[in-house]
């Protein structure tokens, strides 16, 4: 039969963002990569059929980038698309602008980053925060670790991530995975610090 392995599932933006997009969700969403359209959403029940057919058509043979579903239930989220030269066309930018349509009729965020070779972790955190459930914050308990408010804007401003680990810590304030941090600049430049996967819009600190 005249069929052969492919090359790599993502392309190597592709798979550079997928690594900061999983640090940014940590466990509270599962990310999927190449789903088509038509599996996320569906033609409304009692479409005539001949519109039916013609609506299915047009998004059968196209795919979101990366989807964001629940993981108790896997239900879909929030759709991303990196967009990278090839969308400058002008077929591309139709292609775009039905997708925004149809995500705005299903009710799903559709969310554009441009493609590059390297993401920050804070800039994906803020795109997507708004389709991020927050949990409850925990009141009768404070970690004892955790950063006082006023360290938070000097840390946060201006920092690298060194790494995120299975021992990673739980965010004191939504219990999101954390990752690892050092402070680049001000009073405590050098300094090490877990730094919650969901900033900026969870600003949850602990000391490394």
């Amino acid at each position: 039969m005249p069929y052969v392995l492919g090359d790599a599932l993502f392309t190597p933006a592709e798979r550079s963002f997928l690594g900061v997009l999983d640090q940014a969700v940590g466990p509270d969403f599962r990310v999927f990569g190449k789903v088509r359209v038509a599996d996320v959403v569906t033609v409304a029940k009692g479409t005539p059929k001949p519109l039916w057919q013609r609506a299915f058509n047009q998004i059968s043979a196209k795919h979101f980038d990366f989807v964001l579903c629940r993981p108790n239930d896997l239900k879909p989220v929030c759709v991303i698309e990196l967009n990278d030269q090839s969308h400058a066309k002008e077929s591309r930018q139709g292609r775009d602008k039905f997708l925004e349509r149809v995500c705005a009729a299903a009710g799903i965020p559709l969310i554009f980053f441009p493609a590059k070779s390297a993401y920050a972790l804070a800039e994906v955190c803020a795109s997507i925060a708004h389709v991020m459930v927050a949990k409850p914050e925990p009141s009768d308990v404070i970690a004892p670790t955790a950063f006082v408010e006023e360290n938070v804007s000097a840390m946060e401003q201006d920092f690298v991530i060194v790494q995120a680990t299975d021992k990673s810590p739980d965010c004191p304030r939504c219990s999101s995975q954390m990752v690892r941090r050092i402070a680049k600049s001000g009073e405590n430049a050098g300094k090490e610090f877990w730094g919650c996967t969901k900033f900026p819009a969870c600003r949850g600190m602990v000391l490394s």
